[in-house]
């Protein structure tokens, strides 16, 4: 317990790097999930989610912006939304950032693009526990490119 509140207000290892899924537990509580890349981890070993990238197929450079890597992480959105949904038996907001200025939002009236993620509030990981209490913003401000995991 003194460790976590020793680094309350940092963003842990693996969050607030883009891209990243947010999801509105409640008005100004938000849960961040991290979507980490990878071409050797595996889902469940680093906290939120991991893509697996094929080294052929993958090269580091623009992979967000790459219009088949947004589509898959869309995708992976929907179903964190459709697993939170299942799991707490009620509507999931989700928003999906790609960058300070760029997002998707799957919400109860449709899906849409936006240039305004979620902002401020407290920021809690992926297992709900707080992180960072009133963020400015969700993301570290000199870090706006995916990092890509490899093993040591």
């Amino acid at each position: 317990m003194e460790n976590e509140l020793k680094n309350l207000g940092e963003f842990h290892e693996h969050y607030g790097r883009f891209p990243y899924i947010v999801h509105r537990m409640f008005p100004g509580i938000y849960m961040q999930i991290p979507v980490l890349f990878s071409y050797e981890h595996k889902q469940g070993e680093l906290p939120g989610v991991t893509i697996r990238l094929n080294a052929e197929t993958h090269s580091e450079l623009n992979l967000i912006h790459s219009e088949s890597v947004r589509t898959q992480l869309k995708q992976l959105a929907r179903k964190v939304k459709t697993d939170l949904e299942q799991k707490h038996h009620k509507e999931a907001q989700i928003c999906l950032v790609f960058g300070p200025a760029d997002c998707f939002y799957l919400e109860a009236n449709g899906e849409y693009e936006g240039t305004q993620p979620p902002f401020g509030g407290t920021l809690c990981n992926a297992q709900g526990k707080p992180m960072v209490i009133a963020a400015e913003q969700h993301w570290r401000a000199s870090d706006f490119a995916p990092i890509i995991l490899k093993r040591a």
